[in-house]
């Protein structure tokens, strides 16, 4: 499966990295590989009927074909496209091959975990229950050398990283049940844009949407300290993604931080400029109006003196 879109987007880097490299090449046909199948169509069934963002849940009998999954989606993208990326990520997995040789089949490999490819939709399944303890499990990274900051920047643009996802994080624990939110923050030194989005599952508790947000926050922090100006760290629970001057999310950002304002310099100039207009367009306008009295006038003058010729023509004729 193709992970990379386009040089701009978010490049596998970091460990552990997102990638689906680490996939089964194949899972032997069976009670597992069948529920996992029917559970998988389930959660995309469901985010596509509910207008959600993630689902999860169970398929088979307690035992070891039960399987645990969840699906989550990027909280900027409509349900379709959702339900979209996912079928599609399942459709090109290697999972959905068959096989007659099972002897390359181990026990971990009930650990399947895809993401599409460019980090805007994933699929997590396991014979192990992760979704009852609200576990992040898998987390990875994935970062982008975009420009990074000089040493004696890197300082400034990690405190303006922990600000902004400090607010998000905030604002989407504070406005639940919508499950997550943008951002955009000013970096001066560099005059620079940085833009960020978090989010955590749809109907996770508020309390444990913070814990998690906070311990991918430290992570990004981690990131942001190597010098990585984009990245993001993606988990079944909750995810954050962040870009410089690339905004990658759609709408505009709901959370602004230390954006500049328009110096008083140019206020002026607007207003100025706009007088400038207005004093112009009435001058025109006078103008105008003085052009046409003049025309009335004239022509006023003329036909009284045609009025006279004619009534001196008229008398003398009498």
């Amino acid at each position: 499966m193709l992970l990379l879109s386009t040089p701009n987007l978010l490049v596998a880097k970091q460990l552990p990295f997102c990638s689906n490299a680490n996939t089964i090449t194949h899972m032997p046909e069976g009670t597992y590989k069948t529920n996992l199948l029917q559970l998988a169509k389930n959660l995309i069934t469901n985010v596509n009927q509910t207008q959600l963002h993630s689902a999860n849940g169970t398929a088979g009998a307690a035992g070891p074909d039960t399987v645990y999954g969840a699906v989550l989606c990027r909280g900027d993208s409509s349900a379709e496209s959702c339900a979209t990326r996912l079928q599609r990520v399942l459709d090109t997995a290697s999972i959905n091959g068959t096989s007659g040789d099972d002897s390359g089949y181990f026990q971990n490999q009930k650990n399947v975990t895809l993401y599409d490819h460019d980090f805007q939709a994933l699929l997590s399944f396991s014979d192990k229950d992760f979704i009852s303890s609200f576990s992040n499990a898998p987390e990875c990274t994935v970062s982008a050398y975009l420009n990074p900051p000089p040493d004696a920047d890197r300082a400034q643009f990690s405190q303006l990283f922990s600000e902004l996802m400090e607010k998000i994080a905030a604002a989407v624990v504070s406005r639940r049940p919508v499950n997550y939110l943008t951002g955009r923050g000013w970096f001066d030194l560099k005059s620079q844009t940085v833009y960020a989005l978090a989010q955590c599952t749809d109907g996770m508790p508020p309390e444990n949407c913070r814990s998690c947000l906070d311990g991918i926050i430290d992570e990004g922090k981690k990131m942001v300290g190597g010098g990585l100006t984009g990245g993001a760290v993606l988990g079944m629970r909750c995810s954050l993604w962040y870009q410089t001057d690339v905004k990658f999310f759609a709408g505009d950002p709901e959370v602004s931080l230390h954006m500049p304002t328009p110096s008083k310099f140019w206020i002026w100039v607007v207003i100025g400029s706009f007088s400038l207009m207005v004093s112009i367009s009435w001058l025109l306008v006078h103008i105008w109006i003085k052009r046409e009295r003049k025309r009335d006038k004239r022509s006023y003058t003329k036909l009284l003196k045609g009025k006279q010729t004619w009534a001196r023509w008229f008398w003398s004729c009498l």
